[in-house]
């Protein structure tokens, strides 16, 4: 930048408006009294200075002052520039301007320039606009050195707070140290300026777009020095406590007698700076210390009204990435938890398995042990009187029956432990529960029962395993024989639901306890003395592999309610 636009720049934040007069040449013909004054000279040699000499090429550019001037000439009307923006990279500072140009006299034209420094105000109005762009962004962040970053752009960034350079000091989670985490500026006089003159354009939001090409903060130049901010919780410079105790921004200098430890100056290698306190409520988070080490600018209390309400809002933001982390923590360690969990159910079942296993084998070997004993014996008593026909026959017959009681065992057991396999084919449900009821005949009549039977003679054919469902509905048969006394009643009915076909089988008997009923389908459990206890898990198994299901109500005392449902559409399944 030449002299003539630095004195410019210089009078004009000093004076806070200037005039010119500018003929069709762009010539200066006339400069308000001010201006001269303050050259100290009478005749102000500005008169006849190109004004494109005068204003800095970043305005004349950005908002054509030119061709603004030639139009107000041409048309006589007035033009007006708001808000002209001006970033001077050597000093990281913006200045704000309001343009008016206005036509005056005909016979020798001039064009009219009032220039006002708005800056003050201007600012005023972006660091309120920057404190809600602040809020929305620090919302959107869930990251901590992301927030930190964040945080000292905004009081860096020359269109933000503009201090030089700007370090986040955090409390660590023991609450014993005070520890630099972050540094944000440049590291010398060259970097600044390159740093500042791609900055000074770019918003908070692109700014923070930067910190996404980072792989971590150790990346950062300032980081070096960052690691020397160390402080104990309990033995704080007396100005950090007195910023954090008021909730206010305060500047510490190297001459304030009242700071007895001069370090941090030496390592920061200024004479001023401001610590901006991090605290909501009454937990201390950390610290912000910034300075001007290299525009040696001083530091005023011009902004610190609306530090303390940017520090609020990241104390808040701080707060709540914290509180984030320590959900996700919260939820890693329950998922961690859960997976541990699942592992031991794994364990669990599997060790559950095991113990079934060992349950059915030590049953199956009780349960064959009398058959195999009863079929030992007769066939001993054959070979010892093989000539006695009458006796031969009578145990072949006992051998027989104790044979068959061995294959349904095995039958049983076969089916607990592999599942019940199913072939499909299109049934009348009433077929089967009429042939299953003939077969139990014998077993109604010795007891004297009164079976009713009230089967729906319009159900439709159903996709089902004919043996397996009639396996299914004898189990449920014979416990109701044999919980029902002398001359009960066993009820006996379809019915079509909705998208199944019901089986009701109702009994008169003892019913069960409602502490027993959960029980029921669990293998191995029985209350009769010689019961396997597989019968209704089989049963379940089976209707299960239909995809249908049973449900149970009963009544001490007053009898038992079994409702098988099977699916009208195929839906089977195997069952493991």
């Amino acid at each position: 930048m030449n002299f003539k636009v630095e004195s410019f720049l210089s009078l004009l934040q000093k004076l806070k408006n200037i005039i010119f007069a500018v003929d069709k040449d762009l010539k200066i013909q006339f400069a308000n009294e001010n201006l001269c004054k303050e050259l100290g000279i009478d005749n102000c040699f500005l008169v006849g200075e190109d004004i494109r000499n005068l204003l800095p090429p970043q305005i004349i550019q950005n908002y054509d002052i030119v061709p603004a001037i030639n139009s107000v000439f041409e048309s006589e009307n007035g033009h007006e520039i708001y808000g002209a923006t001006y970033s001077n990279s050597l000093s990281n500072k913006v200045i704000f301007l309001d343009i008016e140009m206005k036509r005056m006299g005909k016979e020798r034209p001039l064009v009219l320039l009032i220039i006002n420094d708005v800056t003050r105000r201007a600012k005023k109005e972006r660091e309120f606009l920057l404190l809600f762009e602040l809020v929305y962004l620090m919302l959107e962040t869930k990251q901590l050195d992301k927030l930190s970053y964040l945080i000292l752009t905004a009081v860096t960034a020359g269109h933000a707070f503009g201090f030089n350079r700007a370090f986040l000091l955090l409390v660590d989670q023991e609450k014993k140290f005070l520890k630099g985490s972050m540094g944000l500026g440049p590291t010398s006089n060259e970097e600044a300026r390159e740093i500042w003159t791609q900055v000074s354009q770019k918003s908070l939001h692109d700014l923070l777009l930067m910190f996404n090409k980072l792989s971590s903060k150790e990346e950062l130049p300032l980081f070096p020095l960052v690691e020397k901010l160390v402080y104990r919780m309990s033995s704080l410079p007396n100005f950090i406590k007195e910023s954090i105790k008021k909730k206010k921004v305060i500047k510490a200098t190297r001459w304030n007698e009242m700071i007895k430890k001069k370090k941090i100056f030496d390592i920061l290698g200024v004479d001023e700076f401001i610590i901006i306190p991090l605290v909501s409520g009454d937990r201390t988070f950390g610290v912000i210390f910034a300075d001007n080490i290299f525009t040696r600018a001083p530091i005023t209390a011009e902004n610190f009204e609306e530090l303390n309400i940017f520090a609020d809002y990241s104390s808040l933001a701080i707060n709540r990435v914290l509180e984030y982390r320590r959900l996700e923590n919260r939820k890693r360690e329950l998922e961690e938890y859960q997976k541990l969990v699942n592992r031991l159910k794994d364990t669990l079942s599997f060790s559950e398995k095991l113990s079934t296993i060992g349950e059915t084998v030590a049953y199956i070997a009780h349960e064959i042990r009398i058959p195999l004993s009863n079929i030992g014996g007769f066939a001993s008593g054959i070979l010892r009187k093989p000539d006695d026909l009458e006796r031969v026959r009578k145990n072949a017959g006992i051998i027989a029956d104790e044979t068959k009681r061995l294959e349904r065992l095995l039958d049983r057991s076969i089916t607990f432990v592999k599942g019940p396999e199913i072939n499909l084919n299109l049934e009348n449900i009433n077929d089967v529960m009429t042939d299953t009821l003939e077969s139990m005949s014998n077993d109604f009549h010795e007891k004297d029962l009164t079976i009713t039977k009230s089967l729906d003679a319009n159900l439709p054919l159903i996709p089902i395993d004919r043996d397996r469902v009639k396996q299914a509905v004898l189990n449920i048969l014979r416990n109701a024989v044999h919980a029902t006394e002398k001359d009960g009643e066993i009820s006996i009915k379809t019915t079509e639901e909705k998208d199944s076909i019901k089986i009701k089988i109702k009994d008169s008997g003892k019913g069960i306890a409602k502490e027993i009923l959960p029980n029921i389908f669990n293998p191995f459990f029985s209350t009769r003395k010689r019961g396997l206890g597989l019968g209704l898990t089989i049963t379940q198994k089976i209707v299960n592999a239909h995809g249908g299901y049973i449900k149970v109500e009963s009544d001490v005392l007053k009898g038992t309610t079994f409702s098988i449902f099977l699916n009208k559409k195929k839906e089977s399944k195997q069952v493991e």
